[in-house]
């Protein structure tokens, strides 16, 4: 058995203009949802690693400013959310200097709330390529900014011993309270990638909110040990009309996950999504799509072709939604990320 799923964001291609479906009703968990977007480097395009330009940023943040949307603190998720309004939460994976520059300014201008998860080894080495601590005690004093927390370092420690997980997690703690003397009640697994030991260790930690790097709408009553998915915006699936769609993104609740070893993967629909199983769309990363399987009028079956010798395989489902009296159409959107460790 494969020991884990995670959600991890992906680009769906789809035609809004030419898909047909009927109108379908929302759902309770729709009135409970948060769209959370995670950006990493901004403006930066020397480097290796995720970016988005800057331009791109700023279509995002206009976007939200003059659209229908509700821009909301991480810290309020436990809060009442507005019902009435698409309500998105901005966040940032790796704690980038670039963000001081190219990002903050215009938050700030806006009045947007944000969240900047930190690796504390990074701060630490005040390389110049990371924030620094000095800079990280300015911002906790902020109004809008709130400090989350990755592991010390900013990698994939997934396939660590125990003993180095915890280690990893202890030791970012400290720093946070030796340093600026916090300790955060949210945490974002870097890259998304965890598996069960590893959860159980954040769970012992009592974050209020845990986050991986998935597509998906975020639920607020959402079990603290279940990362919450957000959508990574890059500059390869950062153009403003995947944003619009994201952000317009409704939550594909689930139960009863499922998977086996080379890819079978099953999930139970809610009663009053079940009828439109058959509209049903998914995609795997690299491969063609699999096949659907109805076992009854709630439960579904997905059948990967070839696991392919990969440690990790990316799979994401969608549901459209057309609303009545309207052309749009806005989509459900569950994501895994199947791993082997």
């Amino acid at each position: 058995m494969l020991r884990n799923i995670i959600c991890l964001s992906a680009i769906l291609c789809a035609s809004i203009n030419t898909l047909t479906v009927h109108a379908m009703d929302i759902v309770e968990a729709d009135k409970n949802a948060v769209r959370i977007m995670v950006y990493f480097n901004v403006g930066n395009d020397t480097t290796s690693g995720p970016n988005i330009t800057t331009t791109q940023f700023k279509a995002h943040m206009n976007e939200l400013k003059y659209g229908d949307y509700n821009v909301v603190s991480l810290n309020a998720l436990n809060k009442t959310i507005p019902a009435d309004k698409n309500n998105v939460a901005i966040t940032f994976d790796g704690g980038h200097k670039s963000i001081l520059k190219n990002a903050l300014p215009l938050l700030k201008e806006y009045g947007f709330p944000y969240t900047i998860f930190v690796a504390p080894n990074n701060a630490t080495a005040d390389t110049g390529q990371y924030i620094n601590w000095k800079t990280l005690n300015k911002l906790k004093k902020s109004k809008l900014a709130t400090i989350g927390m990755h592991p010390a370092d900013y990698k994939d420690i997934s396939s660590d011993k125990e003993e180095d997980i915890r280690r990893q997690i202890n030791n970012a703690q400290a720093s946070f309270r030796e340093n600026i003397d916090v300790r955060p009640t949210l945490f974002a697994y870097p890259l998304g990638a965890y598996n069960n030991t590893y959860s159980d260790i954040i769970e012992d930690q009592e974050f209020e909110h845990v986050f991986g790097q998935h597509s998906g709408v975020a639920l607020i009553n959402n079990e603290v040990n279940a990362p919450l998915p957000r959508f990574t915006m890059t500059a390869d699936y950062g153009d403003l009309d995947r944003f619009i769609t994201t952000a317009h993104a409704l939550p594909f609740p689930v139960s009863d996950i499922t998977t086996a070893i080379k890819g079978s993967i099953g999930f139970t629909l809610p009663d009053e999504l079940s009828q439109q199983a058959d509209k049903l769309s998914c995609f795997v990363a690299g491969q063609e799509k699999p096949r659907i399987i109805a076992v009854s009028d709630s439960r579904i079956e997905l059948k990967l072709k070839s696991y392919a010798n990969r440690n990790r395989l990316r799979v994401n489902c969608t549901l459209p939604v057309k609303e009545e009296n309207s052309d749009d159409v806005r989509w459900r959107w569950l994501g895994f990320l199947i791993t082997d460790n």
